[in-house]
């Protein structure tokens, strides 16, 4: 359990070091994360502290493989300087560590990269699973879109049509075939309409 001046230090933290993009998402994710957690079940506070660090350090690109183990080890040592109770602290640092790992993209790095297994750790718990599910259901979006387009050009360099066509299969075939939890498949599967018309009308008019 946090207490309301504790989880006012993690946002004011949290806040200061992301960009304008990762924050926006952040503030997202965080309702449709609750709602999944109530609906599963889930700790909403563990899931909602997770959510704030989730992606501390997605602003390095350099350094995306690595933003879910420095993220998680960003929220350990920030929790245990404002006292959070170590098993909260437990919690929320498996969540943040295993965000990545059911996503193809990153476990395709990590393997180019001859990462073992263990990098990579598959989420365990309720809220590990909901966080990842939140994540997933904000990016199936119109943000969703224009951020992986915005990231294909301008970080990644890629022509037009691989630009989008990237994004498409990350956000149609990874993000939403990939998710854990009742709730969450049946907020992606409201969502997902949307992107299929989108891609359509984009390769076909």
């Amino acid at each position: 359990m946090v207490t309301k001046k504790q989880l006012n230090l993690i946002e004011e933290f949290v806040k200061n070091k992301l960009d304008v993009l990762n924050w926006m998402h952040t503030e997202a994710v965080r309702p449709i994360a609750r709602y999944i957690a109530e609906k599963e079940g889930a700790d909403r506070e563990i899931v909602d502290v997770a959510i704030l660090f989730h992606d501390i350090t997605k602003t390095r690109l350099e350094r995306e493989l690595y933003h879910h183990k420095e993220g998680a080890d960003i929220a350990k040592g920030f929790l245990k300087k404002i006292k959070v109770d170590p098993r909260f602290i437990k919690e929320v640092y498996h969540c943040v560590l295993a965000h990545s790992t059911p996503l193809r993209y990153f476990r395709s790095k990590a393997k180019k990269e001859h990462k073992s297994a263990s990098f990579l750790p598959w989420p365990k718990t309720k809220e590990a699973k909901v966080l990842f599910d939140a994540d997933m259901v904000q990016q199936i979006s119109p943000y969703g879109i224009a951020k992986g387009l915005y990231v294909s050009y301008v970080t990644y360099k890629k022509d037009f049509k691989k630009g989008f066509l990237s994004v498409k299969k990350t956000l149609m075939e990874d993000a939403y075939k990939n998710i854990f939890t009742k709730t969450g498949k049946r907020l992606a599967k409201q969502r997902i309409k949307y992107l299929k018309n989108f891609f359509y009308k984009l390769e076909n008019e």
